[in-house]
Formats: structure tokens, C-alpha cells, sequence
């Protein structure tokens, strides 16, 4: 396999440059836009009019388009004898998570429908990965919500995850799919084969509860009243200590929804709570292909008694005049973040063919 040469270019309006000083682009399912920025040393002192804030731009790693994202910031700090311009932004999902969603309210919509509703001004593709999805018996955007909210909530009403790929198509499905290891990272006291430049293990309470409950409430419709005592709790057996957590919400519409949003609180808590960031030279794995999320590898730390498979959930790929070109891997347990994909039972339904939202079971 020919070694790559971890080239990133940046691509504004049909022009390509690849001679940068330092950069970092950021990749995480767990943060709504994934962040990058370019810092450069300029030939001339004035920006060509083609780069400004507001310009769509591709990143490309080695040619293969790994981000596609909106400029936001532009700083040109200029002192004696030193001339410097960062160029910094976000993916697409940054237009959805700044940008307020009109007050919208209607019955009966399934993910697509609510997916077309607010992208298509956008211009953004989309697409969901799930054999099928429920019907919201009520969908209602308050003044204020964003774009990224509304579609967040779709998503978890389905059991479901967001975010956004290399070709910039916002995608709707299971986060952590058991795929094929694609790296064997291995730190041991003596070096002999170590693999990684460091490895940092962080342990955490915080968000970790014993107990949460979720209180909740639901609107009515033709067919039925409102439901105003929806209560669902969970429990965390890997945690000793009593952490009781209530939580209300007014988007549940029945204890499946409620029992749904309190399971990811307390995964969320979960993944939050064991973490490991590994530094590793280049920007590829040992399969060949760019470091990415959703991606799995295995762990062996000596130091840190950790033999073990883990999950990718985030990546940035770096340099630095000191450091060269690397890439930072933040790893999750493999196997904790297991969400509930709504599964449809196929009942029939006056007027519509899909099952309503109040079959989803979780357990």
C-alpha cells in the first residue's frame, strides 16, 4: 500500500490550496457542526475577493472530500515583519443550529416529511438509514427553536441519531454500527510496537446518574384526549452511588417517548463517563482510509490496563509547526451507546398506513 501523503486542501469557489502553517478539522457525532480552521502565512497582503465569510467551502484529504462547510470567521492579525490569516468555520449543520426555524405546527408527519420541511430551504440533502419510522401524531416548533433542534428531536422521536457525512448529506440513523476494526492501537512501557504518540484516560461523574425519570405530557388530537401524567424512569446499575435525576419534557407523547429520552440520558451520562484520547501520526488508519467517526478499533495500554474494543466518536485531524501532521482519536466503550430504532408493527390505521409513534417499545 503507497504511503499517502495527508494532504489537505481547502477549496473556495473552484480554487484549491494546500500550503498551510497549522490547521484542525474536527469531526464528532456527539457535537452538532464539526469545526476546521486554517491558519496561513500570506504571499501578498490582500484577500482575493472570492474568500469571505459566508463561502461555501470543500476539505479534501488527499482529494477525497472529507468536510464540506460555510466560512464564519476571517482574522488577519498583522504586526512587524509577521502577516497572518485564519480562515475558520463550520459543516453545514452549523447553518441549521445558528438558524431559527419558522413556528410550524401540523399532525401526522413521518421523519422524511419533517426532514423536507426544514432543509429544503437550506439546500441540503438528506438521508435516513432505517428499515422505518413512526408517524408524529403532532409536530409543534415554538418561537425561538432552531433548525438543529427541531431535527434532533425527529431524529430521537425515532430512536435515532444526526449528523452530517463527508459529501455534506445529513444523515438520520444508528450511530454505532458494529463495522470491522479498522486500527489496533497499542501503548506499552517498553515501546515495542507502540503505535501512538499519547494516550489520556479521563474518568468522570458528572452526568452519570443512578435514577432518572422523565415527567411528561402530550397534546390531543381527533382521535383522543391529551395525556398529562407520562412518567418513565431508568435505572443505572454500574453506578454505586445515588444519583437520583428528574427530567420534564414536553415533547413525549407516551411512556415509550418518556422511557426513550430517559435511557439516552443516562447513555449520554454513560459515554461521558470513560473516555480515552489517543494521538496517532497521519491522518489514516491501518485499513488505509482516513480517521473518521463511527469507525472501531482496539486498545492495548499497558500503563493503563486497558485490553479492550472501542468506538470512534470523534477525530481531528491536526498540524503544527512542532507537532507535524496527526490525528486525535476520542474513544467511547464499545457497545454502551445502543439506541432503540423504532420498528414498525404493521398495524393498520384508520387514514394512514404507517404505525403511529405509540407503538414504539423500548426497553
Amino acid at each position: 500500500m503507497p504511503t499517502p501523503a495527508n494532504t489537505l486542501a481547502l477549496n473556495i469557489g473552484g480554487k484549491v490550496h494546500t500550503n498551510w502553517q497549522s490547521y484542525e478539522i474536527d469531526s464528532d457525532l456527539m457535537i452538532a457542526a464539526d469545526a476546521w480552521q486554517f491558519d496561513l502565512a500570506p504571499a501578498h497582503l490582500v484577500l482575493p475577493e472570492y474568500v469571505d465569510i459566508g463561502k461555501k467551502i470543500n476539505v479534501t484529504l488527499d482529494g477525497e472530500v472529507i468536510l464540506k462547510g460555510v466560512i464564519d470567521d476571517i482574522n488577519e492579525p498583522i504586526g512587524k515583519g509577521q502577516h497572518t490569516i485564519t480562515l475558520s468555520g463550520r459543516d453545514l449543520a452549523g447553518q441549521l443550529l445558528d438558524c431559527s426555524a419558522p413556528v410550524f405546527d401540523a399532525q401526522q408527519l413521518d421523519l422524511k416529511q419533517i426532514l423536507n420541511q426544514f432543509l429544503k430551504p437550506f439546500n441540503i440533502n438528506h438521508s435516513i438509514e432505517a428499515a422505518s419510522t413512526a408517524i408524529r401524531e403532532k409536530v409543534t416548533v415554538d418561537v425561538g427553536e432552531t433548525v438543529w433542534e427541531v431535527i434532533s428531536k425527529a431524529a430521537e422521536a425515532n430512536g435515532l441519531w444526526q449528523w452530517f457525512a463527508a459529501d455534506g448529506t445529513l444523515t438520520i440513523g444508528e450511530p454505532n454500527p458494529k463495522t470491522a476494526i479498522v486500527a489496533h492501537l497499542v501503548l506499552r512501557r517498553d515501546g515495542v510496537g507502540n503505535n501512538l504518540e499519547s494516550l489520556t484516560r479521563n474518568r468522570s461523574l458528572n452526568e452519570r446518574y443512578s435514577d432518572i425519570t422523565v415527567l411528561a405530557q402530550s397534546s390531543g388530537n381527533q382521535l383522543e384526549s391529551g395525556k398529562h401524567d407520562i412518567s418513565a424512569t431508568v435505572k443505572d446499575e454500574g453506578l454505586a452511588i445515588y444519583r437520583p435525576k428528574i427530567i420534564t419534557s414536553g415533547d413525549c407523547e407516551n411512556i415509550a417517548a418518556a422511557r426513550a429520552k430517559a435511557k439516552k440520558t443516562m447513555v449520554d451520562g454513560q459515554l461521558n463517563s470513560y473516555n480515552f484520547t489517543a494521538v496517532a501520526t497521519g491522518h489514516y488508519n491501518e485499513t488505509g482510509s482516513p480517521w473518521q467517526p463511527r469507525q472501531r478499533i482496539t486498545l492495548f495500554s499497558e500503563p493503563h490496563g486497558v485490553n479492550a474494543t472501542f468506538f470512534i466518536i470523534g477525530r481531528k485531524f491536526k498540524q503544527s509547526r512542532t507537532g507535524g501532521k496527526t490525528t486525535e482519536l476520542r474513544l467511547k466503550q464499545d457497545g454502551i451507546w445502543q439506541i432503540a430504532p423504532y420498528k414498525s408493527k404493521n398495524r393498520k390505521r384508520k387514514g394512514k398506513k404507517a404505525a403511529p409513534f405509540e407503538d414504539v417499545v423500548i426497553k
